[in-house]
């Protein structure tokens, strides 16, 4: 299922944000 990948995916970037504030993909 592409829903679980896209998770995980999710998952990863949210993690990478919040262990590096100073990076900040959202803007």
């Amino acid at each position: 299922m592409h829903i679980i990948s896209w998770i995980a995916i999710f998952l990863c970037d949210l993690f990478s944000i919040f262990s590096h504030p100073n990076y900040s993909r959202a803007q």
